[in-house]
């Protein structure tokens, strides 16, 4: 439990680091600076910065697999609730990080990085088969997935939602209503926007 929380510590220093100052700006003697700890303490840990790197990659995989898919996909409008949740944490999760963040560590740390996307499409790839279940016969899934995807990279034009005074969920809310509206079979109920306030957001490295 001790080397758990030790690493969990060296885990969100990293995090708020990269965060301000891009990944290739960060070194181990950054993260001793930044805990007060003795570098023969971090070494401990981590041999090196690919393995803090690889860590954290393991930390965001799981926050994004225990955010969706242990969630309740029982009924249509369960689902819709769902796919906000998964399009947000998506949407905040590559936004929480500078954009040279993510270039950085692909060109730095392929092999993580391709570990890191393989488990994120996997796991996109579950929640696709999981609403598949509530479209409408005769609704291909690919054409779904194809208006639903350029429907939610439309909303995060910054411009656009300051205009509309909305909030990046509020419009993917919207999107999602209307997108079931034409794709998804119909029920009572719609899509609860609960989740997000009393959920961790991508900050947290305790998982």
């Amino acid at each position: 439990m001790k080397a758990e929380l030790a690493r969990a510590r060296i885990l969100n220093a990293f995090r708020a680091r990269v965060r301000q100052h891009g990944l290739r700006e960060v070194t181990m003697s950054d993260l001793v600076a930044d805990l007060g700890i003795s570098t023969k303490t971090l070494y401990r840990h981590f041999r090196n910065k690919g393995d803090v790197v690889s860590a954290f990659l393991q930390l965001l995989s799981v926050e994004f697999v225990e955010h969706g898919l242990s969630e309740d996909w029982s009924s249509a409008a369960k689902a819709r609730s769902q796919i906000v949740e998964l399009i947000c944490w998506w949407h905040e999760m590559w936004s929480a990080f500078p954009q040279n963040f993510w270039t950085q560590l692909e060109t730095d740390h392929p092999e993580a990085y391709a570990r890191f996307r393989e488990m994120l499409d996997a796991e996109i790839g579950n929640a696709r088969h999981r609403f598949s279940k509530f479209l409408k016969p005769g609704i291909p899934k690919g054409v779904a997935d194809m208006i639903l995807d350029a429907a939610t990279q439309a909303a995060r034009d910054d411009d656009w939602l300051r205009g509309m005074n909305l909030t990046y969920r509020d419009a993917v809310i919207g999107i999602v209503e209307l997108w079931a509206f034409g794709s998804m079979e119909h029920e009572s109920g719609p899509v609860e926007p609960y989740a997000a306030g009393n959920r961790a957001k991508p900050d947290s490295a305790t998982g």
